[in-house]
């Protein structure tokens, strides 16, 4: 991946899957992750949850409607480019 790429703001749900790779800029700072992946993407209870495989933090994930309405934890979200995605 080149270090100028395009990343993409996640602003709701349905926009991530499994593997994806995300940046997190958290509200505290000690809980930002430059890269992270996707691990699971579950739907409890009618909300959408983003479970990351992160090596330091236990069940780490955010639910993307507090995502979007500025409660969660996460921050901004943004979503590296997959694989052959291109932006014209």
């Amino acid at each position: 991946m080149s270090k100028h790429q395009r990343l993409i703001p996640v602003t709701g749900e349905g926009q991530l899957v499994v593997g994806d790779t995300l940046k997190i800029e958290a509200k505290s700072p000690k809980n930002s992750y430059e890269k992270v992946k996707v691990k699971h993407v579950l739907v409890e209870a009618g909300k959408e949850e983003i479970v990351l495989a992160s090596k330091t933090v236990k069940n780490a994930y955010f639910i993307t409607k507090l995502l979007a309405d500025g409660s969660s934890w996460a921050g901004d979200v943004y979503r590296y480019p997959r694989e052959g995605e291109n932006f014209g």
